[in-house]
């Protein structure tokens, strides 16, 4: 079922014969969800994901500096960059940080201050991560 999971990964990524993907799971619980922590690389950016107990896929997020989502963000991205219209898709998870969901289904992340949620993101905010759920 895990094999399963990560083909269903590959496909989100889209494949390239040419290159292996391997699935490694780590030692880290994903605070959020609580479970395991599993990193792959496809195209030469790094990825992780968390499966539940039923090897479903939770979530995947990168924090690579290289992945340009399809609206064109992408790490380090400035707040104050981000077009008003996707400005107004904030939203909060308490002590996890600031979110905004984009049309291509990722979300830009911010941490604001220890617990991520201090405050607000500021014009000069930056992307922290970049997830899908």
């Amino acid at each position: 079922m895990k094999i399963f999971n990560v083909l269903i990964l590959l496909l989100i990524f889209g494949c390239n014969t040419a290159e292996k993907n391997i699935a490694k799971k780590t030692e880290v619980i994903d605070m959020s969800s609580g479970y395991p922590i599993w990193k792959m690389k496809k195209n030469g950016i790094d990825f992780k994901f968390a499966l539940n107990t039923k090897n479903d896929t939770v979530k995947v997020w990168t924090t690579d500096k290289e992945f340009i989502t399809p609206e064109g963000y992408k790490i380090g991205s400035e707040f104050k960059d981000i077009e008003n219209i996707v400005k107004s898709e904030l939203y909060e998870e308490s002590g996890n940080g600031f979110f905004i969901k984009l049309n291509s289904g990722w979300e830009l992340s911010f941490c604001e201050g220890k617990t991520c949620t201090d405050n607000e993101p500021s014009k000069n905010s930056k992307v922290k991560w970049i997830r899908r759920k």
